[in-house]
């Protein structure tokens, strides 16, 4: 299911979430620089095509993560990331290009 809007959520402080972030190429077809505030992601693994939850976990790298705060989701791809809630507030994700902070 694709869902576009501002969406918020309650999370418990130590939580391990894992976060898979779908680019349709609806609108366009272009690459998305999402940026997360206050908090650094593992990337597990991002591929072209619409994301696979029963094939596509078993390609995730779990072996030699880096952290980052900003990853690209290639169009028509996906990217999938992983953190840990463990800095208390509200935070922003949003896209680093600049047309898309309307």
């Amino acid at each position: 299911m694709v869902n576009n809007g501002t969406k918020v959520g309650v999370l418990p402080f130590n939580t391990s979430v894992e976060l898979v972030m779908q680019d349709t190429s609806i609108i366009g077809a272009e690459s998305h620089l999402l940026h997360f505030h206050s908090f650094n992601f593992f990337v597990l693994g991002q591929d072209i095509g619409n994301f696979n939850p029963n094939k596509d976990p078993a390609k995730f790298n779990l072996v030699d993560l880096g952290k980052r705060n900003t990853v690209k989701v290639p169009s028509g791809g996906w990217v999938a990331i992983r953190f840990l809630i463990n800095n208390l507030g509200v935070w922003f994700m949003h896209c680093h290009l600049e047309v898309h902070t309307n």
